[in-house]
């Protein structure tokens, strides 16, 4: 890996695994920042259950370990990264001047110095640019994300299944929680949201992907589009969706009820009858926030009678949860604890569509 950077980069060996050390720093820098933000998620849980009490001390010592860390990774970022480069810049420019004087003469003599010299200081300059600012923020932010977010399933086990369906959303293949990896493609081998669903036996390549922002009318064009779809043998199926499925957001949930619940045209004052009012389940899920980009909020149909029969998101719980208390000795605390197996996949994608994707058709 350390030739392949050298390679990529035009830099010396040390040069190289500065820029690793400068990667990891950044990464680490990252993940200190989000320290405040867990000692504030445990600092809400205890007064949510009202049991701060005797815990004062624990978190001025968690703010002055902030505090600590955040103050020792930023050096180990500055100095992994801007030193590291600047030192390695006068490295590469030594070394072409080095390189440059073996030349022959009859090299300068066909060429002009001032175009030459120039040339070669701007690649130096975007290589020093691209080596202290760009690469080790760009990598040093995707790990800690991947880390973050495996540290945030720690919390609360519903952010997995937010995780499979967000990963999926984006077009990711798997998701890794807890160190085990969930694939997200169904029995077709695609993703389970992808512009092309190709068929077992025959029929048309089907689409359950879109980039429409909800409206009325995506609406009734997204349940269209999972009416038509077919089986594997092109055959018609039966789906029937009758959930919506959307995140904690304002101004779409404004614009789902305002769709669904009421008996006359939403858009219009005519007084013409509503068809989708009255036969829609909503779900608002939080954990699809995550998702929202560029203002634009994800927002899937769902047929929950048609999942169910069909697998479409199999959810096996191989270990039924198992609570059970016990009595602190030391507290008299009532300590509870949980203990649970399960796995979870996707199998017909057929069972849902979703809209709001940019990476998707048009409906």
């Amino acid at each position: 890996m350390i030739e392949k950077i050298q390679h990529a980069t035009a830099s010396s060996p040390e040069g190289a695994k500065g820029l690793v050390k400068g990667v990891l720093a950044c990464a680490f820098q990252n993940m200190a920042f989000m320290l405040p933000t867990g000692l504030l998620y445990l600092l809400v849980k205890d007064l949510l259950a009202g049991s701060t009490s005797g815990r004062t001390a624990f978190y001025l010592l968690g703010c002055a370990a902030c505090f600590a860390l955040i103050l020792l990774t930023t050096w180990f970022q500055y100095n992994g990264t801007y030193f590291t480069t600047y030192k390695e810049s006068g490295t590469r420019r030594l070394t072409l001047a080095e390189r440059l004087r073996k030349l022959p003469l009859s090299f300068f003599g066909k060429r002009d110095l001032a175009d030459l010299t120039s040339t070669i200081m701007a690649d130096c300059e975007v290589l020093e640019k691209t080596c202290s600012h760009f690469i080790p923020g760009l990598f040093g932010s995707l790990i800690s994300t991947v880390l973050i977010a495996l540290g945030l399933f720690l919390f609360d086990w519903r952010m997995a299944l937010a995780a499979l369906y967000g990963a999926a959303m984006m077009g990711n293949g798997s998701v890794t929680f807890k160190g085990v990896k969930f694939d997200l493609t169904g029995a077709d081998g695609s993703n389970l949201f992808a512009k092309e669903h190709v068929p077992k036996v025959s029929g048309d390549k089907q689409c359950n992907l879109f980039k429409d922002a909800f409206s009325v009318d995506a609406l009734g064009k997204l349940e269209t589009k999972m009416h038509l779809f077919r089986g594997d043998n092109d055959e018609i199926l039966d789906v029937a969706p009758d959930t919506i499925l959307i995140p904690e957001n304002a101004d779409l949930k404004k614009a789902v009820f305002a769709a669904i619940g009421a008996d006359k045209d939403p858009v219009s004052a005519n007084n013409a009858f509503n068809y989708q009012y009255g036969r829609w389940n909503v779900i608002v899920w939080p954990y699809l926030n995550h998702y929202i980009t560029n203002g634009v909020s994800p927002w899937v149909l769902l047929d929950s009678k048609y999942n169910e029969t069909y697998g479409g998101a199999v959810w096996n719980d191989r270990v039924q949860l198992d609570v059970r208390s016990t009595i602190d000795e030391n507290t008299d605390a009532n300590v509870w604890r949980g203990r649970s197996r399960f796995n979870a996949c996707f199998n017909d994608w057929r069972f849902a569509a979703i809209g709001g994707i940019a990476a998707g058709n048009s409906l």
